[in-house]
């Protein structure tokens, strides 16, 4: 109920030309983007957001793999008192690039919106 909740909302604000900011627990940061200018700012701000998720991304995912692979005597002999930490890693790396994705559509978006904003003001 709650991803169809928020995908509504984003979707409804992306028709609108709101934008309410990824990662924000309130939903209180907005940007509003009415002019082409606005909107590349905008895109400029996701683009640069959806880079820094991929870096986050390989970083958890480079932690995984070290966490994976550094296992010792013990995974052998008590495999039950192993951490394995590496798996909340990789749902990290997940969430990250998935958040990239989307920062990516929404980057899009605007710049489209900046596009035909350009177009029908000339």
């Amino acid at each position: 109920m709650r991803k169809k909740l928020a995908r509504l909302t984003i979707g409804t604000a992306m028709a609108v030309g709101l934008m309410v900011m990824p990662g924000t627990t309130s939903g209180a940061e907005r940007i509003e983007a009415n002019t082409p200018k606005e909107h590349a700012q905008v895109a400029k701000t996701y683009r640069l957001r959806a880079e820094a998720q991929e870096a986050k991304a390989a970083e958890h995912e480079a932690n995984a793999k070290r966490m994976r692979n550094g296992t010792n005597a013990m995974a052998h002999k008590w495999p039950a008192m192993v951490n394995n930490g590496w798996q909340r890693e990789s749902q990290l790396a997940v969430q990250a690039r998935r958040a990239a994705q989307e920062s990516r559509a929404i980057a899009e978006r605007h710049l489209s919106l900046a596009v035909e904003s350009q177009l029908s003001v000339d």
